[in-house]
């Protein structure tokens, strides 16, 4: 009994520390950090310290893409390849991969 509660605390303090990592990255996200807008894309792609959220993973991908980050252009690619989400995402995804190769 008392090992599962200090599990449960533990996994609780885990919980609370992935919110708290989120927030920040938002924040730092904001100011166009290119480092923190591509680990918020990670994290909703993920569903670490927040729901998890592929529309606000491509946004924050593209920003950060948009700010020179050199594996955002690669992330965006391979969401576009698998998800299909749109006519022509496979052109939309060579388009990325190629951005991502230049960089």
């Amino acid at each position: 009994m008392v090992l599962q509660r200090i599990a449960n605390e533990s996994a609780d303090g885990r919980v609370a520390t992935t919110r708290i990592q989120a927030l920040q990255q938002k924040k730092a996200a904001e100011l166009n950090d290119s480092d923190a807008q591509n680990n918020l894309a990670s994290m909703f792609l993920q569903g670490q310290g927040v729901v998890r959220d592929v529309e606000q993973a491509m946004h924050w991908y593209q920003r950060a893409s948009d700010s020179g980050h050199v594996i955002a252009p690669y992330q965006l690619g391979m969401l576009y390849e698998t998800r299909g989400i749109a006519e022509g995402s496979h052109d939309t995804a060579m388009y990325w991969y190629q951005i991502a190769a230049q960089r």
